[in-house]
């Protein structure tokens, strides 16, 4: 356990990463490199979370449960004001957990799909991209608040490629044939979905690859680390900047109303 985000100096509040025990390198972009954050963060490991464990296509166990809540009572203690995950399968434990925890949890990227689907085209889909596509199903989906599945494909890496590999058996991380692979992944999606209007990184250590993912569709890319830094972004407001002496004097300013605009219908009090 340690932090992985700023310097101890920084006395901003501080967000929880709860990880698994799994020994990986985590890049520049990783959730879980020190970083990938301009705020502190801090981590702590959940006994006995293994790839097994974690990715899973239906919910996790109690046992699971009981070790993740504990492991977010840790930061909790430790200060931190929210938390977050080092695996986007915990979507579908999210109410499970979230009603334990005394702060607000985010448990998986796969959160950001209701949003993504309102703000695109109604017409257009959603490509997901994740570690292990035989275990993600829509139950994640429904489990973030999503019931209309409808125009979401999910894709990954092939079984026995690089990023399997690495995760799953331990080889040395290559990052420039990781990235090869997950481009490749995207555009083959693409190229079987043609209509797709954003893409969704569900694995954790996929965002070292976003941008080339979208310098190589021409597409949105979200993943888990534009979740933290919106998610922290509303747990730490930050100030406004001091308004300069041009600002204060438009603000000073009386500002006559036209005709047509006296005309309009009165708004309700």
């Amino acid at each position: 356990m340690g932090s992985i985000g700023m310097p101890k100096a920084d006395d901003r509040p501080i967000l929880g990463l709860i990880a698994s025990e799994m020994n990986i390198h985590r890049a520049p972009g990783d959730i879980g490199n020190r970083r990938t954050f301009d705020f502190p963060v801090i981590q702590t490991e959940i006994k006995g979370a293994l790839l097994a464990s974690m990715v899973t296509d239906e919910e996790h166990d109690d046992e699971m449960v009981d070790a993740f809540v504990e492991a977010g009572n840790r930061l909790i203690d430790q200060g931190a004001v929210g938390l977050v995950t080092s695996c986007g399968f915990w979507a579908i434990s999210q109410k499970k957990i979230s009603q334990r925890l005394s702060v607000p949890v985010a448990t998986s990227s796969l959160l950001q799909v209701p949003l993504i689907r309102t703000i695109i085209r109604p017409d257009q889909g959603i490509g997901i991209l994740t570690f292990d596509k035989e275990r993600l199903n829509f139950n994640h989906l429904r489990a973030v608040g999503l019931h209309d599945t409808s125009n979401i494909y999910i894709s990954g890496p092939p079984t026995e490629g690089k990023m399997k590999h690495t995760l799953r058996d331990g080889i040395p991380y290559d990052l420039a044939a990781l990235t090869a692979e997950v481009v490749e992944t995207a555009k083959q999606l693409i190229k079987e979905q043609p209509h797709i209007g954003a893409i969704l990184l569900e694995c954790t250590q996929f965002p070292p690859f976003a941008n080339a993912v979208q310098n190589a569709t021409g597409l949105p890319v979200w993943d888990v680390t534009t979740l933290a830094k919106w998610f922290y972004a509303g747990l730490v407001s930050r100030p406004q900047p001091v308004m300069t002496k041009e600002e204060v004097l438009d603000a000073a300013a009386v500002r006559p109303r036209s005709q047509r605009e006296l005309m309009e219908k009165p708004i309700r009090q």
